[in-house]
């Protein structure tokens, strides 16, 4: 990630100094019209909602953009899969947060955008949020990404 990238650069720099950095995650609505707690609509394909927003046109190269983007700091994005609401993995990520700190918090956001950009699985589906480890299942909500 950039931001890591920074901070390591800052602290290489700036070594003696006693700074710190807090990062606080905060949600970003993959669809937001489907945030709410009572919207349960059904997944979509995530290509072809990108062809509906952005055009069959400038979807291509909006791709490309996208992949040479991430493959400057080590990601290899997918476009493929499906989306619903991001809602429940929010609330994972803020359970993470508050019950295991931030360490745990940031293994939690890098697990479910590898989960999402990389291997195109669909984060509103509780299976991939309780999936904390290679295809591992837990039993109990959270269980797998918070190490419990």
């Amino acid at each position: 990630m950039r931001l890591r990238g920074a901070i390591a650069a800052y602290q290489a720099q700036h070594g003696s100094r006693a700074d710190t950095f807090a990062v606080r995650w905060t949600p970003f609505y993959l669809n937001a019209r489907q945030a709410g707690a009572a919207a349960r609509t059904p997944s979509v394909d995530k290509r072809d909602a990108f062809v509906r927003k952005h055009g069959a046109d400038r979807a291509p190269e909006l791709y490309e953009r996208i992949r040479n983007t991430g493959a400057m700091v080590g990601i290899d994005f997918r476009f493929g899969g499906r989306a619903g609401s991001s809602r429940d993995a929010h609330c994972l990520v803020d359970l993470a947060g508050r019950k295991a700190g931030p360490g745990v918090q940031w293994r939690v956001v890098d697990r479910l955008f590898q989960a999402y950009h990389e291997e195109e699985r669909d984060v509103s589906d509780g299976a991939v949020l309780l999936d904390g480890e290679g295809g591992r299942p837990r039993r109990a909500r959270g269980q797998g990404v918070l190490g419990e």
